[in-house]
């Protein structure tokens, strides 16, 4: 039997095989305008004019100038399209936004919210394992 090309497995301690789930390609390929206009349900016109008003936004260019859009830039979109569509911001608005809170704020909205969260639970993480580190070294 063949494995499915779209499924992804990982090789577990003892040797065996276990599945991962399925790949998912959007994460790390590169996008074509289309693709990214249809997840976002906003027209390719649309994109190539939040282009224009947003600089952080760069995709890449590829042969006769088509557009292909990473990860981080269909995440700035849906950031852009959050601005423009769920807080009612004008550009100037959105563009203010953008300098204000930062790109990643824009990004990924919820992980800038936590990250005060995640510096004290790190902190404390790290106290922890010193102190045990400590404890094995005192034998």
């Amino acid at each position: 039997m063949r494995p499915d090309p779209e499924r992804a497995t990982a090789v577990t301690r003892d040797g065996s095989t276990a599945e991962t789930g399925r790949l998912d390609f959007r994460s790390t390929a590169l996008r074509e305008i289309g693709d990214v206009a249809t997840e976002l349900d906003v027209p390719q016109h649309v994109l190539r004019y939040w282009e224009d008003k947003f600089p952080a936004l760069k995709p890449r260019r590829v042969g006769g100038g088509r557009r292909r859009y990473s990860p981080k830039d269909v995440a700035l979109l849906r950031g852009i399209k959050r601005l423009l569509h769920e807080r009612h911001l004008t550009i100037d608005g959105a563009q203010k936004a953008l300098r204000e809170e930062g790109i990643d704020a824009v990004r990924y909205p919820g992980a800038v919210a936590m990250e005060p969260e995640l510096r004290k639970r790190m902190r404390k993480l790290r106290e922890d394992l010193l102190a045990a580190r400590a404890d094995l070294a005192a034998g």
